[in-house]
């Protein structure tokens, strides 16, 4: 058996080594930021085509003295196909390393077209740019079915210093989806497409044709899209090989079809097909689009990339009901000046004699007006030097308005929750700019619903990650939770945790308030005190009672957190007491804000009959060590008012057996053993569970012994189908004895019921 502080230290150091980016980053926040030092990034390393790729070659044209680092997943691809190019001088980096953890901290600059992991923090003195990756077709952010799993992408707009676009549309979308429109610090910057800049070469066209006697080609390339959910791949390979056959048997003998598969496709054998190959890895993808004639795509955001060179775009759109019916879309593709087809034998026809006469003037206008052949120099030299021109759009879209930043919980069901949407609706929310915050991963899936039913000015952030701690910084802070008289050092040691948590969340936005609206969790009430705003924090029960009787808090943290804010808001003045007897200190901070009814919604639901207002409320289950599934046991575990009739039964029980016992015996192990015994217990319950049942229905045992003679004398579980029924029935009973009203209601639901089932089987 292997010794256990043997086996913990194997566990450290696999946590070690899987974490070792993290480690490093963490390491390289206190070392000097390198300013002549890049980092390119792009998919977490599975590419280094498109933005990136032009970018870095513009470091080459401007005679810009970088050091150059590239993300990559596979450096001897990568190191190849920049050789091809004439880029030597290129650090490539194993994406998730030690090294890129240490100068994604270290690097002046940072360019990604996508997103940073959650660990990431941007540090003063850093720069980063987020060249967004394309115009979006397919909906994003919070329009999308999952409404927070965009979290992280709105965090990494946040911490940038600049998102940039190739259209003023998708500047609009990025905004609007992400929840960033009014608090976002940085700059917006529409401007050239990098990756763009090839189609516009005529000269690279020539040599890549050239090279492969191409000259008289036609030259097609077929890039369908990714057909994935939630990063589940969903590929028909037949019928992608059946195509590509028959494609391969009816075009034109001059025609060349290049196929370009996504990066979630898998690998299909085109050995039989002697005029279709595999797109040459050895080519960046835009560099050799500018050569190809015809671009065959379905959803892909490439046709909006491709209208640059006003060739022909096929869009063959087989699946387009099923694929947009999972998917929400921003535009109607069938308003594009693109020539649609749905079946192979459509396409093959349209390759071989295109539809004349097709304009793409419009189109362009709208999506790549900016894009030309320098346009990627352009771009890089606005980024490192700050020169802008006619095509660097420049837009600051934070208003004069203060933010201010809520902390929401989980928007369970209860009170508090009510309370703050009530508030929320009741008032001007056009006066500051209001975001709730909360844990993506403490937001649960049956309360999502709420986040979409907000007022119309409220926009969200769901925070993603953890706080970076080293072990030393969690083994203290674990300390720290769990006690309420704090050392210096760990109160520093806090304190840095906390410093660095709320760059890694907020970045450079600003914060001019923050309110601790549920006032109970822990790690937001530590946080409001480090905070550099006004801060607030709201109290909705008396704090100071609730420690006395169930200590379900950390007084220290609370207390302090207290101290630190700017206002402690109290729902009602019954609350001023404790803290004026508690907390004297603090007394100037209190205010009172009653909570807002909801007065409109509690109209409506008075209109409503009580079943139909039901038939909204959302019901939870128990999922706890504590909670007893069966009844008659949840009877015994609470208070007599719960079922008068069945606790006298179990009295009744217990003392008949105790008396049993004590004609016997009075020795006390004696009668406590066979008191807890659970057998016994349980027959006790039986019995309890029996007279019960006869104390409501006197002729229970006559009517188990009558339908037993006529059924099956022998049969136990006749007995126990005459004893749930008749339960069943005593819970009904007893409800009507606290509530007398309820039956009628109940059986006029039940009659309504009734017949909506009667009308549905006679329709």
């Amino acid at each position: 058996m292997q010794n256990p502080i043997m086996k913990l230290y194997q566990k450290y150091k696999n946590i070690k080594k899987s974490q070792q980016h993290i480690l490093s980053f963490r390491n390289g926040q206190s070392k000097k930021i390198n300013g002549n030092a890049i980092l390119f990034e792009s998919l977490h390393g599975k590419s280094v085509d498109g933005h990136i790729f032009m970018l870095i070659k513009s470091i080459k044209k401007l005679n810009l003295q970088l050091k150059v680092y590239v993300v990559t997943k596979n450096a001897e691809e990568s190191r190849i196909k920049f050789s091809n190019y004439g880029i030597q001088d290129v650090t490539f980096v194993e994406h998730l390393s030690k090294e890129y953890g240490y100068l994604l901290a270290t690097c002046k600059y940072l360019v990604n077209d996508n997103t940073f992991y959650p660990f990431f923090n941007k540090r003063k003195g850093q720069k980063y740019y987020n060249v967004w990756h394309g115009t979006p077709l397919k909906t994003l952010g919070k329009d999308m079915e999952d409404i927070i799993g965009y979290s992280n992408v709105q965090r990494n707009f946040l911490i940038s210093d600049a998102i940039i676009v190739s259209n003023s549309y998708t500047k609009d979308i990025l905004i609007n989806s992400h929840n960033i429109d009014k608090i976002y610090s940085g700059k917006v910057v529409v401007a050239p497409s990098p990756r763009n800049s090839p189609l516009f070469d005529e000269l690279i066209a020539k040599q890549i044709r050239e090279k492969h006697n191409w000259q008289n080609k036609k030259m097609v390339m077929y890039m369908p899209t990714w057909r994935g959910i939630d990063g589940k791949v969903v590929s028909d390979d037949s019928k992608l090989i059946q195509d590509l056959t028959y494609l391969s048997n009816n075009v034109h003998e001059d025609t060349l079809i290049i196929f370009k598969r996504h990066t979630m496709q898998k690998n299909i054998s085109l050995d039989s097909m002697s005029n279709i190959i595999e797109f040459p890895n050895e080519y960046e993808l835009y560099h050799f689009l500018s050569c190809v004639d015809v671009l065959i795509t379905d959803y892909s955001s490439i046709m909006y990339d491709f209208a640059n060179k006003k060739s022909q775009i096929i869009l063959y759109t087989y699946d387009k009901e099923e694929y947009f019916s999972t998917r929400g879309v921003y535009e109607d593709i069938d308003t594009y000046p693109f020539v649609q087809v749905s079946t192979v034998v459509e396409l093959a026809k349209e390759i071989n004699h295109p539809t004349p006469n097709i304009k793409y003037n419009n189109f362009v206008e709208k999506f790549c007006s900016l894009d030309n052949k320098d346009g990627s120099e352009i771009l890089f030299d606005y980024m490192l030097n700050d020169k802008k021109n006619e095509y660097i759009q420049e837009i600051s879209i934070r208003n004069d308005k203060e933010n201010v930043f809520i902390f929401c919980g989980g928007l369970w069901d209860n009170g508090i929750t009510t309370a703050l949407l009530n508030t929320l609706e009741a008032i001007d929310t056009t006066k500051r700019n209001y975001v709730l915050v909360f844990g993506k991963g403490k937001m649960k899936e049956q309360y999502k619903f709420r986040l979409k039913s907000l007022p119309e000015n409220i926009q969200y952030y769901p925070i993603p990650g953890i706080s970076i701690n080293s072990l030393m910084e969690r083994v203290i802070y674990k300390r720290y939770l769990n006690k309420e008289n704090h050392s210096n050092f760990e109160n520093k040691v806090v304190s840095n945790i906390f410093k660095r948590e709320i760059r890694r969340i907020f970045g450079a936005t600003d914060l001019d308030w923050f309110i601790h609206y549920t006032g109970f969790d822990r790690k937001y009430a530590e946080l409001i005190t480090y905070l550099p705003c006004k801060t607030m924090i709201f109290v909705h029960t008396d704090m100071f009672e609730d420690y006395k009787n169930k200590k379900n808090y950390n007084r220290a943290i609370l207390y302090k957190a207290y101290r630190a804010v700017n206002k402690i808001v109290l729902v009602n003045e019954n609350l001023r007491n404790g803290f004026v007897e508690n907390l004297p200190d603090v007394s100037n901070k209190l205010e009172v804000m009653n909570n807002f009814l909801g007065e409109d919604r509690i109209r409506n639901l008075g209109k409503q009959g009580l079943f139909s207002s039901l038939q909204n409320v959302r019901f939870h289950y128990v999922n706890s060590k504590n909670y007893l599934p069966d009844p008659v046991q949840r009877f015994k575990s609470q208070s007599p008012r719960q079922s008068h009739h069945f606790l006298e039964a179990y009295e009744n029980s217990i003392n008949e057996y105790k008396d049993s016992i004590s004609k016997h015996t009075d020795d006390p192990y004696i009668v406590n053993e066979l008191l807890s015994s659970n057998k016994v217990n349980e027959v006790i319950l039986t019995n309890a569970k029996k007279k019960y049942l006869s104390s409501i229905f006197p002729y229970r045992e006559k009517l188990i012994n009558e339908i037993s003679n006529t059924l099956n004398p022998e049969d136990e579980s006749i007995i126990h189908h005459v004893n749930k029924v008749l339960y069943e029935r005593a819970k009904i009973i007893e409800t009507a004895e606290m509530f007398p009203y309820t039956i009628n209601i109940i059986n006029e639901y039940q009659n309504e019921i009734m017949e909506e089932k009667s009308n549905a089987h006679s329709e």
